[in-house]
């Protein structure tokens, strides 16, 4: 749990980390092996956002990458941090749905400083912020 503030630009950064671990190179292999189907990788979270990316590149050679396909790569990475903060918030609903319901009283670690530490740059502080 973690402000708003800090847990979504934390949020997009992940996403960010991810596309440079190379998530985009692992979509496309996934693709061109056609796995999935309906089940399985296509299934899961993120990738129903990189789809008409994913055709585009297949029907389209390397050298002819173009302003539009790129242009659906940066909007399939935008619609990944949206929906990434949209399960973030359906997340906590539930834990709230869950104390309401059942009764339960979880005890929630508040990472908004450890996250403002990362964000900034700063390892140490964010390390601290955690172990507090």
């Amino acid at each position: 749990r973690a402000d708003a503030s800090e847990l979504e630009p934390a949020l997009a950064r992940r996403v960010d980390a991810m596309v440079d671990a190379g998530l985009v190179a692992e979509l496309e292999a996934a693709a061109a092996a056609n796995v999935g189907g309906g089940v399985g990788v296509s299934q899961s979270i993120g990738f129903h956002e990189w789809v008409e990316y994913l055709r585009a590149r297949a029907a389209t050679p390397q050298r002819d990458v173009d302003a539009a396909i790129d242009a659906m790569k940066a909007d399939a990475i935008e619609a990944m941090k949206a929906d990434t903060r949209r399960l973030a918030r359906a997340q906590l609903r539930r834990c709230k749905r869950l104390e309401r319901t059942f009764g339960w009283r979880p005890t929630y670690l508040d990472a908004t400083a450890t996250h403002a530490g990362a964000r900034v740059g700063d390892a140490a502080r964010a390390d601290a912020a955690w172990r507090e």
